[in-house]
């Protein structure tokens, strides 16, 4: 458990300490990861003891670009975990997929053989100012053979004409889910799924209005027991965009719900990947009114104990005797006394 406490040893009759001890009503630690800049660090996905991530902080080549707005631009980087708020030095993640460009944020196949992102380069080989007009993020697939990232390929559902991004892939491998303003959704950026048959990507398919609302729906993650976690700017909500989550194994009766605070809070929080293997996640969240978005770790710091038998409050009945009628008693005409008091 990652707290800070003292101990104490004292005897029973000492009772002077006892005001220093207080509940702990927190249920979550929660603390910023350190490889944060004054920069934006989103989306975080873990595999084999490295985080990869999205930012636009300098891209340590000396070049940084931006769009037309004068905002930098986002690239994937890669740390090495030491532990689970400290990471060495964050390299940037390849020269094939990383451009001039916007590229991430995106997610692995579970074999790793594969990663998805969006991006809105051609991947055409032309060189750019260092003002760059973006176009429509889209979605790439790109493949680690003989030790190196292929040439990314577009997904073929995308269409220029509109946004694709946020890709998540089920436990499974064989749906992806992802963030589009495409027609025919509830309005804004709605969440879709696309399956995988015969080694092709199916035509996208919205995910309804028990997710999908009028506002934006976005950032996708499904876990490895098939709950669907997601943001949303819907106004009922802590504040800007939290998180939120679905029950995929029970679609019928299961309702969005919002994640509890210090989770989500009055500002954007959103990006949760979970680690299956030690119950402990990670999110993105611009809490910190002096730096943009980071990566934050956070863990339950007491145990989820479930099916347990109810509790039922005993019921006493004591009985006692007067201990000069129980023994040497010296007559026979006199009788045991017994008291009885029914406590419930």
């Amino acid at each position: 458990m990652l707290l800070l406490t003292n101990t104490y040893s004292q005897d029973a009759s000492s009772f002077d300490s006892i005001p220093l001890f207080k509940e702990d009503t927190t249920q979550y630690f929660i603390a910023p990861i350190n490889i944060n800049s004054e920069n934006s660090e989103y989306s975080p996905v873990f595999t084999k003891g490295q985080i990869l991530f999205a930012s636009d902080r300098n891209n340590m080549l000396g070049v940084v670009y931006t769009n037309e707005t004068e905002k930098s631009l986002i690239d994937f980087y890669i740390a090495q975990k030491i532990d689970s708020l400290t990471f060495k030095p964050a390299k940037s993640f390849s020269k094939t997929i990383n451009t001039v460009f916007n590229d991430g944020p995106g997610c692995y196949s579970k074999d790793l053989s594969s990663i998805y992102f969006s991006s809105n380069s051609s991947y055409e080989l032309n060189l750019k100012p260092k003002k760059v007009t973006l176009k429509n993020l889209q979605l790439f697939q790109s493949d680690f053979t003989k030790n190196t990232w292929t040439k990314p390929i577009k997904l073929p559902f995308c269409k220029s004409d509109f946004s694709f991004t946020h890709p998540c892939l089920s436990p499974d491998g064989k749906t992806l889910y992802f963030t589009s303003n495409m027609t025919g959704g509830y309005c804004g950026m709605d969440l879709y799924y696309s399956k995988l048959t015969n080694g092709v990507w199916s035509s996208p398919v919205n995910l309804g209005s028990k997710i999908n609302s009028t506002f934006n729906e976005v950032f996708p993650f499904v876990s490895d027991i098939n709950i669907l976690y997601f943001s949303s700017d819907a106004p009922e909500n802590f504040g800007g965009l939290d998180i939120y989550s679905f029950d995929f194994n029970d679609t019928i009766n299961s309702k969005k719900k919002i994640l509890e605070a210090p989770i989500n809070s009055n500002k954007n929080d959103f990006c949760e990947f979970i680690d299956p293997t030690k119950h402990e996640s990670n999110f993105s969240s611009n809490r910190d009114p002096v730096k943009k978005d980071d990566i934050f770790f956070f863990n339950n710091k007491y145990p989820s104990i479930k099916n347990c038998t109810k509790y039922i409050s005993p019921s006493y009945c004591f009985t006692f005797y007067e201990e000069s009628t129980v023994s040497g008693l010296t007559s026979d005409d006199q009788t045991k006394l017994v008291y009885e008091w029914n406590l419930g």
